[in-house]
């Protein structure tokens, strides 16, 4: 088959998981005899490089595509990412003709770059459930853009319908489409390239690789190392920090406010580390915690099991899905910091023998769910089963919503709103903005 793969990612640049999983997949694909193709773009992406990585033919999105298409979705200007969004949408579209000569388009859900494909319909299209930029809104719910997770929520409950097949990684994340898009989801663990365990000295200290981000749990890890005081050990936090949802400060500020005894004596930031490095530590810490309270997958819990790592998993993360309880790894609910004080203690306890008998048991269950042959051949026949296929197209409405259209008057969207309301807040933009303008002369 020749397969296009639509992407905000691809190795070697990575940002998240996408680029984990395709950077698994499409290789493997090109081994078992396909033909792939990457076009790289999104709100935030452009270039110009086109390249070759492991037999798989990659380009990116012409960015003056995405800025000549602006001006024709300036209607939604109240919302500019939600604007840039459906513009990248419909630049990598056309960029791709529509998906013209190639038996499947593959697509995210992130940043409606299924947009445009899902309303035109002319290439049978899957739809991967990577985590869609309604539901990170939810999660991560920054005042002044309340409209922006509102349409983007309805948009994508609205197109999704219309793609040939959705698939996700998660069985909760099968559950949640299924029960909002009102259709089948098809679900199978993402293929995971496996590294040798690496093995030496086991550390005293746990591990968590993430972003500090509310999502990801870390006011959990440190509600429950407070809940351990003096027996609580050092866990390591590799990642980059993201802005408080509330009070737009960096997180890891908050989190030294609110426990200062134990983020940074007990919680060491180490910031960005390679995924060589990520793979050393997990291998030789004491524990991996995986403290989510919402992830679709979260590769770094796999990725642990296969260094035969001592996993701790909440089950918010779609990654408990490989977990036996006990047999393998350990799993806590999300959000229960005492639940997860119980286990850190239970697992810093564990005697040698018990920790490489999960260890081992661990690598044994990702080795055989996520092998990335298995994964490709799988996904290879749900794409020969879309060839030819048609769906339903999605409501002249929401079609509409997603297309291109003429340019509006912005100051006729400004004149409804009240006057005294319009100069208050552009006073206060001022007053904001005057201190960093003396700091600055």
């Amino acid at each position: 088959m020749t397969l296009l793969f639509v992407l905000p990612e691809y190795p070697p640049d990575y940002g998240g998981g996408i680029a984990t999983y395709y950077g698994a997949l499409l290789p493997e694909l090109v081994r078992q005899g396909h033909m792939v193709d990457v076009i790289v773009g999104s709100a935030f992406t452009s270039g110009s490089r086109a390249y070759e990585h492991e037999g798989v033919s990659v380009r990116m999105l012409e960015g003056e595509r995405t800025e000549r298409l602006m001006p024709a979705y300036n209607r939604y200007a109240a919302t500019p990412e939600v604007q840039r969004h459906l513009a990248a949408s419909r630049a990598l579209w056309e960029q791709a003709e529509g998906g013209a000569g190639y038996d499947v388009v593959e697509t995210v859900d992130w940043g409606l770059l299924f947009a445009s494909w899902a309303a035109e319909g002319q290439a049978p299209v899957r739809v991967r459930m990577a985590g869609s930029s309604g539901q990170i809104s939810t999660y991560d719910a920054f005042p002044g853009k309340e409209l922006a997770g509102e349409l983007l929520r309805l948009l994508e409950s609205s197109l999704l319908p219309a793609a040939h097949a959705l698939h996700s990684t998660s069985r909760a994340n099968v559950a949640f489409w299924e029960r909002t898009a009102g259709r089948p989801v098809t679900y199978a663990p993402p293929p995971v390239v496996p590294r040798e365990p690496l093995g030496g000295p086991r550390r005293p200290e746990g591990f968590v690789a993430a972003r500090v981000q509310e999502w990801k749990g870390p006011q959990v890890l440190a509600e429950a190392l407070r809940h351990l005081g003096t027996d609580a050990p050092v866990v390591e936090w590799a990642g980059r920090v993201i802005a408080h949802p509330r009070t737009r400060e960096p997180y890891d500020r908050v989190l030294r406010r609110e426990y200062p005894e134990v983020w940074g004596p007990r919680v060491q930031m180490i910031g960005r580390i390679s995924p060589d490095e990520v793979a050393q530590r997990q291998a030789t810490a004491a524990f991996v915690v995986v403290p989510s309270l919402w992830d679709v997958y979260n590769f770094s819990a796999t990725e642990a099991m296969l260094q035969e790592a001592v996993l701790i998993c909440s089950d918010g993360a779609g990654g408990v899905d490989l977990v036996e309880d006990g047999e393998n790894a350990f799993v806590v609910p999300a959000g229960d910091a005492t639940a997860l004080a119980g286990r850190i203690a239970e697992v810093v306890a564990m005697a040698p023998q018990d920790r490489a008998r999960v260890g081992r048991a661990a690598r044994e269950t990702a080795l055989r769910l996520t092998d990335p042959a298995r994964v490709a051949a799988a996904s290879a026949a749900s794409y020969a089963d879309l060839v030819g296929s048609a769906s339903p197209p999605p409501s002249p409405w929401i079609r509409d919503a997603v297309r291109p259209g003429a340019a509006v008057d912005l100051g006729g969207f400004l004149s409804h709103l009240p006057l005294r309301r319009l100069l208050a807040h552009a006073a206060g933009r001022l007053r904001a903005k005057t201190p960093f303008a003396r700091a600055h002369v």
